[in-house]
C-alpha cells in the first residue's frame, strides 16, 4: 500500500486526513492492520510523535483501535459519521488556509507600518493595548479593541490594495473568530504579543516584527485547531451513542 508524502503545514491534522479517506473509501477495510509507526513515518515523511498523535485521535473517533499486535481499522465511517466529518476536516483545511493567507498579508502589513509607523501612531496603539489589558475581563469588549488594534495596524502599513486583502481575510475568519475570543489564554497572551509588537516598531526591527505577526498567528492557529478536535470527539460521542440506541 502507497502513502503520498504529505507536506509539513498542520502534520497532524494532515495525516489524520489521509488515513480518514482510506478508511472512508475502502483502501483500508476493517481488520486492516496499519503500518507501524516507522513504517508510516518514513511513507508520509513525518515524524513518529505525529504519527502516534494522529492515530491517537482516530481511535478516539472509534475509526482505529488498538490491539495487542498493533493497530487495526476498527469500522469504515458510518453514513452517519461520514456526514457528520466531512465537513469538519474541509472545516480543518479552511482554516490552515486561512492562517497561511494571514501569516503572509498581516506579516508584511506589519512590516510596512513598522517602516511607516508615526509617533502618533505609537501612542494609539498604547492606548489600546492599556484598554484591551483594562477589559481583559470582559471579551466583547477586550475583541472589539483588539479589532481596532489590527486595523490601526493595517491603516499604517499606507497600501490601500493590502488594506483590502486583510479585511477580505478577516471577513472570513469572523465564523471561527468567537471560539478564538473565548480563549482567556488567548486574551492574556495577547497583551504581551501587542507590547512586543510596538516595541518592534519603536526599533524600526521589521524582523522582530514578523517574528511576533507569527507567532502570535501559529498560537492562535493551535488553540483554534484544537477546539475543534474536541469538537470532533464529542460529535463522534454522540454519533456512537445514537446509532447504539438505534
Amino acid at each position: 500500500m502507497k502513502f503520498s508524502k504529505i507536506s509539513k503545514t498542520r502534520l497532524v491534522d494532515k495525516v489524520v486526513e489521509d488515513l480518514y479517506f482510506k478508511i472512508s473509501d475502502g483502501t483500508l477495510l476493517p481488520g486492516d492492520k496499519l503500518p507501524g509507526e516507522i513504517a508510516l513515518s518514513e511513507s508520509l515523511g513525518v515524524g513518529r510523535p505525529t504519527i502516534r498523535e494522529a492515530i491517537g485521535q482516530l481511535i478516539g473517533l472509534g475509526l482505529l483501535h488498538r490491539g495487542r499486535y498493533g493497530v487495526f481499522v476498527a469500522q469504515a465511517p458510518s453514513p452517519t459519521v461520514k456526514a457528520k466529518l466531512a465537513p469538519m476536516l474541509l472545516e480543518n483545511w479552511e482554516i490552515r488556509k486561512l492562517y497561511e493567507a494571514r501569516m503572509v498579508v498581516e506579516g508584511e502589513i506589519a512590516v510596512l507600518a513598522c517602516l511607516r509607523a508615526t509617533p502618533k501612531h505609537l501612542d494609539k496603539l498604547r492606548e489600546l493595548n492599556q484598554l484591551m489589558l483594562e477589559q481583559s475581563e470582559n471579551a466583547d469588549q477586550y475583541w472589539e479593541l483588539d479589532d481596532q488594534f489590527h486595523q490601526l495596524v493595517a491603516q499604517m502599513s499606507d497600501n490601500t490594495i493590502l488594506l483590502t486583502m486583510h479585511q477580505s481575510i478577516r471577513d472570513l475568519f469572523r465564523k471561527y473568530e468567537m471560539s478564538v475570543n473565548a480563549l482567556e489564554s488567548i486574551r492574556k497572551q495577547t497583551y504581551v504579543w501587542h507590547t512586543t509588537l510596538i516595541e518592534a516598531f519603536i526599533r524600526k526591527d521589521t524582523e522582530a516584527v514578523r517574528r511576533v505577526v507569527h507567532q502570535s498567528l501559529l498560537a492562535s492557529e493551535d488553540a483554534l485547531t484544537e477546539l475543534q478536535k474536541n469538537k470532533a470527539v464529542l460529535m463522534q460521542a454522540a454519533i456512537t451513542e445514537t446509532e447504539e440506541h438505534a
